[in-house]
């Protein structure tokens, strides 16, 4: 994974985020990352992200 944008319905909910996003992501391999505020596609819906990824090949 290079980069994520990460959408919030609100920032209220950014530092339950990041600690869900620390165990998810292996240490060392972070990718650049954009968190901000927006609606969302539907209601129901408190995060949506969008991931920019690579593969490694030979």
């Amino acid at each position: 994974m290079l980069s994520a944008t990460i959408y919030l319905k609100t920032m209220d909910d950014f530092a339950k985020m990041n600690e869900v996003w620390d165990n998810w992501v292996p240490e060392g391999y972070a990718p650049a990352r954009a968190c901000v505020t927006a609606d969302m596609a539907r209601e129901a819906l408190l995060v949506e992200i969008s991931v920019v990824a690579a593969e490694i090949t030979d």
